[in-house]
C-alpha cells in the first residue's frame, strides 16, 4: 500500500499533481490490481465498485462497499456527465469512465 500509492518523494507528489482524471483512475485501478494479487479474497465485483465509486467521487460503505442508492448514481452521473461530455469540451475518455461507472452500480432494471 504504502508503495504503490502514496508519493515517497516530492517528484513523485509532483508527478501526482500533474495527473489527469483519466490517469488517476489507471493508477488507481493498477493499485487495486495489486491488492487483488496479494488479498486473493478481494473479488473482481468488489475492485469495479471501487473503482466506479472513485470515478463518480462516491464514498464507499464499508468494505466490501455496500450497495449506493440508484438515486445517488444518477445524480452523480448527471453531475459529472454535463461536466465532461466531450461536446461541451470534456474529455472523451473520462465521459466513457464515467457512464461505465454508472453501469457498474445501477442494476440493470433501474
Amino acid at each position: 500500500w504504502q508503495r504503490n500509492l502514496f508519493p515517497a518523494t516530492k517528484k513523485k507528489v509532483d508527478e501526482y499533481a500533474r495527473l489527469t482524471p483519466t490517469a488517476w483512475v489507471r493508477v488507481f485501478r493498477a493499485h487495486l490490481d495489486l491488492l487483488e494479487q496479494k488479498y486473493p479474497m478481494h473479488s473482481v465485483t468488489t475492485t469495479e465498485c471501487l473503482i466506479a465509486c472513485f470515478v463518480l467521487e462516491l464514498l464507499p460503505t464499508g468494505f466490501p462497499p455496500g450497495r449506493i442508492p440508484p438515486e445517488t448514481v444518477k445524480s452523480r452521473y448527471r453531475l459529472l456527465s454535463l461536466r465532461h461530455h466531450p461536446d461541451r469540451g470534456g474529455d472523451a475518455a473520462i465521459f466513457r469512465e464515467i457512464k461505465a461507472a454508472r453501469d457498474a452500480l445501477l442494476p440493470s432494471n433501474a
